[in-house]
C-alpha cells in the first residue's frame, strides 16, 4: 500500500437505544479521527456491545 495509512478500531460501545444513534456516534468518531489524522486513507470501525 505504499505510504497509505490504514486504521482499524474495535471499540466497546455502550448501548444507546437504537442502531441509528450508534451509527451516528461512530460517524462522529470517524470524522473527528480523520480531521486529526488526515493522512489516514482507510478507517474501519467495528463496534462491540457484547463480549
Amino acid at each position: 500500500m505504499g505510504t497509505d495509512v490504514m486504521v482499524v478500531v474495535k471499540a466497546e460501545m455502550v448501548p444507546v437505544g437504537s442502531d441509528r444513534v450508534l451509527i451516528e456516534q461512530i460517524n462522529l468518531v470517524e470524522s473527528a479521527f480523520r480531521t486529526e489524522f488526515p493522512q489516514v486513507m482507510w478507517l474501519f470501525f467495528e463496534p462491540e456491545i457484547e463480549d
